[in-house]
């Protein structure tokens, strides 16, 4: 009898490992890995699981509400997946996680609050992704965060108390990304000197692309308003020609150039031909060219103009 019932209790806890194991995963007590199965979406785990690898599938979203009930999970890995967005909530409840790796996804944004049920994660791991800038409330709540990997992104901007109570941060890469090191980034170096281990580099202006932020004085820090430095020129053009009005300008952050042509925004075409340098090629110039052409060079910090006068000249060339 003794024996009938450790064979009932043997086979109870092999169907309930088994239930709750995915098909072709590997399971060991309360750690589930599917590493390189092609998973197209999140699996059906136990939410007693407290390590759950899904590294190198094909997930691209992670429904709400998935993680409700996963109580003890301890350590997530989300690597070389296609996760392009993060629902705003999708981390509610996991108190128990302390590692959280989403590296070498197509994440583009990070809502702000959303790690904020996570009050004992140590390390999170979100580089090689396609985050454009990160906003304040972002990371609330992780006062217990040592190590945060943010590099290979494309983070152009971030708002000044993003990183704002992080009070173990020790390890903090924001290198390889567009961070733009003028006046309003420039408490970021502040940061660098307070965390033990910080990698940030510069991206713009071109005179410190590559820079550590550690390198650079306070005075590095500067915002220009644009400066149009090689401006248009009147010009005369005959039927069939081509001509171009330059239009340099510099500027902290780097001035975006518009052009105007009678007081409407020119759009690139075949004939009209915004260079890279911001001057405007105008081919086989005819009588439907003339007119007042004014460039415009803006950022953040103003706006600067230069106006030229294109003339068509009905004959050809003597």
């Amino acid at each position: 009898m003794v024996h009938l019932w450790l064979r009932l209790q043997l086979l109870a806890v092999l169907y309930a490992t088994s239930s709750a194991c995915p098909l072709r995963c590997s399971c060991f007590r309360t750690t589930v890995r599917c590493q390189s199965m092609g998973l197209t979406d999140m699996p059906v785990v136990s939410n007693k699981t407290t390590t759950l690898d899904l590294r190198s599938n094909r997930i691209r979203r992670i429904p709400r509400g998935y993680f409700e009930g996963f109580t003890a999970l301890n350590t997530l890995l989300l690597d070389r997946n296609l996760i392009d967005y993060l629902e705003p909530d999708v981390f509610r409840g996991l108190e128990k996680l302390k590692y959280l790796y989403m590296s070498r996804n197509k994440i583009m944004s990070l809502h702000p609050g959303m790690f904020r049920d996570m009050p004992v994660l140590s390390q999170l791991f979100v580089f090689a992704n396609n985050i454009t800038s990160l906003r304040d409330g972002v990371f609330d709540g992780l006062r217990q965060l040592i190590k945060l990997s943010l590099h290979h992104n494309q983070i152009e901007t971030m708002s000044p108390g993003v990183f704002r109570g992080l009070a173990s941060l020790a390890q903090l890469r924001l290198d390889d990304n567009h961070l733009v090191c003028d006046c309003k980034l420039a408490w970021i170096r502040d940061l660098a000197f307070k965390t033990r281990h910080a990698t940030i580099e510069c991206h713009l202006p071109e005179n410190l692309r590559g820079r550590s932020v550690l390198s650079l004085s306070p005075q590095d820090f500067q915002c220009g308003e644009p400066v149009i430095v090689r401006p248009p020129v009147d010009a005369k053009v005959f039927m069939g020609y081509s001509v171009t009005l330059l239009c340099r300008a510099t500027g902290s952050p780097k001035p975006d150039i518009v052009w105007m042509r009678n007081n409407v925004e020119l759009v690139a075409n075949s004939k009209m031909q915004i260079l890279e340098d911001g001057s405007l090629k105008i081919l086989q110039t005819g009588p439907g060219d003339d007119g007042s052409y004014e460039c415009r060079a803006v950022n953040s910090r103003g706006l600067a103009t230069a106006i030229a006068n294109v003339t068509y000249i009905n004959g050809t060339e003597n």
